[in-house]
């Protein structure tokens, strides 16, 4: 098994057991960006703030519809926040 992992994007860690995680960072330097908490763009985009911290921290998939409503608040697109990577550069 391989992984392809966009390093702009995600930063690989374990937690200790050995389990790696990958955490969104450029989630978080979006909503930095907008000069936004957690919780400020949880309550816009009606989730619970830990819902925010666990999307950042690589332990919780959105649905589409929450990654859309995210990017709507922060300006981005899908492809900007939680694609990882570009197709093309894997298909070479």
């Amino acid at each position: 098994m391989s992984y392809i992992i966009d390093i702009k994007t995600y930063m690989i860690y374990t937690n200790g057991g050995g389990e790696v995680l990958a955490k969104n960072l450029k989630l978080k330097a979006a909503r930095a960006a907008k000069d936004m908490s957690q919780k400020q763009l949880a309550d816009a985009v009606d989730v619970a703030r830990q819902t925010i911290n666990l999307i950042e921290l690589g332990d919780y998939n959105p649905s589409i519809k929450l990654c859309k409503a995210i990017c709507n608040v922060l300006g981005k697109t899908l492809n900007d926040l939680f694609w990882e990577g570009n197709e093309n550069e894997n298909n070479s």
